[in-house]
């Protein structure tokens, strides 16, 4: 699935009009998804309930509080498809551009993301000092970069681990 929520629109009860990135669009019934416990208690007042906005970022909708939802649950409640089993581990390319590069002083590992431009979503990439330096070449030059490995889903992070054959693409 993979499909970011582009738009959200509060509807009566505890209802939801959601549009998503591939154009699938419809009603999602958060009544029916949720227990309005912990994080999600304050949803319970209506003025709160109808301030959700789409965090771009996340890809998904949320309140002021940090509560959001998983855009996969929630793509599934309205295009009826079933959620994606990530638990099983991929073999993946990844190509796309370098968007978010991170090291901390003397950190064995650089923290990389990555647009993926085929699943259209962002990648981090854990990359040993010479291939960070790869990455951050093809970032100066606005370059894509390729890159292999397993591709697993973490909450809303997709991770490529064990990663090798980095390189930019020319």
């Amino acid at each position: 699935m993979l499909q970011d929520v582009l738009a959200v629109q509060p509807l009566t009860d505890y209802k939801l009009h959601l549009r998503f990135e591939d154009g699938i669009e419809g009603m999602v019934d958060l009544a029916k998804i949720i227990k309005f416990t912990g994080i999600f208690a304050p949803l319970k007042d209506r003025t709160f309930f109808e301030s959700v906005y789409v965090n771009p970022e996340l890809g998904t909708i949320q309140w002021s509080n940090d509560a959001d939802l998983d855009p996969d649950v929630l793509y599934a409640a309205v295009s009826g498809q079933a959620i994606p089993d990530f638990e099983e581990a991929v073999a993946n390319e990844i190509k796309g551009d370098v968007i978010r590069l991170y090291r901390p002083r003397n950190a064995r590992l650089g923290k990389v993301t990555v647009q993926d431009a085929i699943a259209k979503r962002q990648v981090q990439i854990d990359l040993p000092d010479s291939e960070y330096a790869i990455a951050t070449s093809a970032h100066q030059q606005q370059k894509l970069i390729v890159c292999y490995g397993t591709l697993i889903k973490k909450s809303r992070l997709l991770k490529l681990e064990n990663p090798h054959n980095l390189a930019i693409v020319n």
